[in-house]
């Protein structure tokens, strides 16, 4: 049986049982997990509850995530679909897939930057500051916009991050590149941050987290 025969015949199992499971998006960067039922399987598309805080992450995240025990592998699996509509009572995705998102194997926990809680980044080559665009943060790393094909995988950039309450000067390793409107988003790591520097991120990240789960309620209920 192939990978998509097991997961439509665990998703039909699903309706036919009633039974809910567990489904993830990302609103902010923030897993937001729900438990819903899928409701029918028709022409390669699934149809799926919806629940309030499900629905304010996928119109940010455009995708949900779910796992199914493969009997076969002896162990759960990570699946995706694509949103393709939704509303108020139920959302609508492709056919599930076996996913590879690198966000559902982050350890820690990651915030999108915001303009009411901004970080200012400068990248700084050779006594210049020239000030980029911050995405999202982690005390491991930082995603930044930039134009295409200025950095290179593995190359090292001197940063200074302005927080509301504090900066740091460091370094982070290019790690990851992927397209984003008409640049890059790429993902630099920092391989030598203090404790202290690190507690000033966990601090911003905490600050954030709190406003993106009071956005949630305020939306939501």
């Amino acid at each position: 049986m192939s990978i998509k025969e097991k997961i439509v015949e665990w998703l039909r199992e699903l309706i036919d049982k009633n039974r809910q499971v567990e489904v993830l998006s990302f609103y902010d960067e923030v897993p937001i997990r729900v438990k819903v039922k899928p409701l029918s399987i028709e022409n390669k598309f699934v149809q799926w509850e919806i629940d309030p805080k499900l629905r304010l992450a996928v119109e940010d995240t455009g995708k949900i995530f779910t796992q199914f025990f493969d009997p076969e592998y002896k162990q759960k699996r990570s699946l995706e679909g694509n949103v393709i509509y939704f509303n108020n009572k139920f959302l609508e995705t492709d056919m599930l897939n076996i996913s590879t998102d690198p966000r559902l194997s982050r350890k820690i926990l990651r915030v999108k930057i915001s303009d009411s809680c901004p970080v200012e980044v400068f990248i700084v080559n050779n006594g210049r500051k020239e000030k980029v665009k911050a995405w999202d943060i982690s005390e491991d790393g930082i995603g930044l916009i930039l134009p295409k094909n200025c950095v290179d995988y593995n190359e090292k950039i001197n940063l200074e991050l302005i927080f509301p309450f504090g900066r740091i000067k460091t370094q982070g390793i290019v790690v990851s590149k992927q397209p984003f409107q008409d640049g890059e988003k790429v993902g630099l790591f920092f391989p030598n941050l203090s404790p202290k520097e690190k507690d000033l991120i966990y601090r911003y990240i905490m600050k954030r987290q709190k406003e993106i789960l009071k956005t949630i309620r305020l939306l939501t209920e």
